[in-house]
């Protein structure tokens, strides 16, 4: 866990690695504001899942959609410790885990926007 903690700290050294987890959490940071102000606590069911075929596949409620966006945050700090991690064995390795932690985050990002036009 101490080498967890002091890889961590290193993040502020590598400029890709400290930009692509703060953009990664900053974006579902805004997630987590957008989710909150357009769904009041009062609401009722929420549409998240709608196949064409099928109609309407997963009924949920505010706390799923927030599950979902934390979630997200967890698997992109995990991927940021990995990342970290693997820096001085496989460089490349900590580029794409912190490069698919941004893809992931937009992607979730894109899905609250698409729960959101639903309900």
């Amino acid at each position: 866990i101490l080498k967890t903690l002091v890889a961590m700290r290193n993040i502020l050294k590598n400029k890709f690695l400290f930009v692509t987890t703060f953009l990664s959490v900053l974006i579902l940071i805004l997630g987590l504001f957008v989710a909150a102000v357009k769904f009041p606590e009062n609401i009722g069911p929420l549409i998240i899942h709608f196949s064409p075929g099928g109609g309407i596949d997963f009924l949920g409620e505010r706390g799923h959609v927030f599950g979902i966006l934390w979630t997200g945050l967890f698997v992109v700090l995990l991927n940021t410790v990995l990342a970290q991690i693997l820096m001085k064995k496989e460089k490349f390795l900590s580029y794409f885990l912190a490069s698919m932690s941004l893809l992931f985050s937009l992607l979730i990002f894109l899905n609250l926007i698409a729960i959101i036009g639903i309900n």
